[in-house]
């Protein structure tokens, strides 16, 4: 997987394309602020990867949901989007080839399979990679096809 740099830190990512013509992110930014998770993101000493689920992943989760996450932001919805960051900053070929068992900001197992070209999120969820390895300034970004819910959420 062929990845491009970007100049700023994951936050400056995921609100550039949250933004524009072609929104790809705009319920993950919208999210990030909500639940102030955003602000992690921005540090540029943090070291993160970070799964970032496009707008389809979200449209695709049942009515309400969403919307009744954005209702308390600190509870669920902050749950969520801990799952899909990772500690610490892990490009294609390392995930890869890397230990399968990572532990996310909430404290919960993601495995990730596959070769570098094709990389799987959650062997039970199997959220594919839609476009990645795109480094930040303080993380390795990969936006990926579904919502990942932590185990107590699903």
């Amino acid at each position: 997987m062929n990845g491009t740099d970007f100049p700023g830190t994951a936050a400056d990512l995921i609100t550039s394309a949250a933004t524009g013509e072609d929104p790809l992110l705009a319920t993950t930014a919208l999210a990030l602020d909500a639940t102030g998770l955003g602000a992690a993101l921005d540090d540029p000493d943090a070291r993160y990867t970070v799964f970032a689920p496009a707008d389809a992943a979200f449209e695709a989760l049942p009515a309400g949901t969403v919307a009744g996450w954005l209702a308390d932001p600190r509870g669920e919805l902050l749950a969520v989007l801990a799952h899909h960051v990772v500690v610490p900053r892990l490009d294609a070929d390392a995930l890869a080839a890397g230990p399968a068992g990572l532990e996310t900001l909430d404290d919960q197992p993601l495995v990730v399979t596959g070769d570098p070209a094709s990389l799987v999120v959650d062997e039970e969820q199997t959220a594919g990679v839609l476009c990645g390895n795109i480094t930040t300034t303080n993380a390795t970004m990969f936006v990926i096809d579904r919502v990942l819910l932590p185990d107590a959420e699903r």
